[in-house]
């Protein structure tokens, strides 16, 4: 796959990925709040769970990939996209793990 088709997924990725953890925000805190609907606030924290955690992993496949097209190349940006894909998807994976109480109820 060409370089830029590379970046390109990596974008959509994140972008998905950064809203479905906008979209987690509002409902713990919407939970928080005391929810009358628990069972629909259910399904949309799996919902969420389901597109994250596949995101992620495409995501993380994606950047092993941009890595592997450029090489041995030390190209700074190159580490800080890949860094800043880590955080991500690190601050996705933690707001799962907040999400855990939910599931129980």
């Amino acid at each position: 796959m060409a370089t830029a088709a590379i970046k390109a997924v990596r974008t959509r990725y994140r972008n998905i990925l950064e809203r479905e953890e906008e979209k987690l925000k509002v409902i713990i805190s919407s939970f928080n709040e005391n929810v009358d609907d628990v069972e629909e606030c259910i399904k949309k924290v799996n919902k969420c769970i389901h597109v994250i955690t596949s995101d992620c992993s495409k995501l993380s496949e994606h950047m092993d990939k941009i890595l592997k097209a450029v090489g041995e190349n030390d190209d700074s940006s190159v580490q800080a996209k890949v860094e800043s894909d880590c955080e991500l998807i690190l601050k996705c994976e933690q707001d799962i793990l907040r999400l855990q109480p939910v599931l129980i109820r």
